[in-house]
């Protein structure tokens, strides 16, 4: 279930680079809440991000170069619970929503690019080591 804009806000205050320090050039451009015109990739979950989804839009200039990220509905949702600590109850283990959502992303991530080698294998792109001193 998708939320509003409104409920949404309090993502914009999550850090998505936390404890990565950068130059002092770069710099923030934009941090919003937007509705997708289009079809994109979450940049924490690497989920697809569908058109007319409410999601988050942050540009950046790093090293000079503009970079735009993107986060998920869902994302957004575990980055509000994280920003108001509304995820610790006695029920729970304490862990971050959204440690979750980065813990989907490394998985999905790491499943593509295994998924890309498998591919490359079987169309002769790559071929391991071993295979390359049995055909000498």
């Amino acid at each position: 279930m998708t939320i509003d804009k409104q409920a949404l806000e309090d993502a914009l205050d999550f850090d998505l680079f936390a404890g990565d320090f950068g130059d002092s050039d770069d710099v923030e451009l934009s941090n919003k809440i937007v509705t997708g015109r289009g079809e994109y990739t979450c940049f924490i979950c690497y989920g697809t991000i569908v058109k007319g989804e409410i999601h988050r839009s942050a540009v950046h200039k790093f090293d000079g170069e503009l970079m735009t990220y993107r986060a998920c509905n869902e994302c957004c949702k575990a980055m509000v619970s994280s920003v108001n600590y509304d995820f610790a109850d006695d029920n729970d283990d304490g862990q971050e929503p959204i440690d979750a959502r980065y813990a989907l992303g490394e998985s999905m991530y790491f499943g593509w690019e295994y998924q890309e080698i498998i591919k490359a294998l079987c169309d002769g792109r790559l071929v391991l080591a071993e295979s390359q001193e049995a055909a000498q």
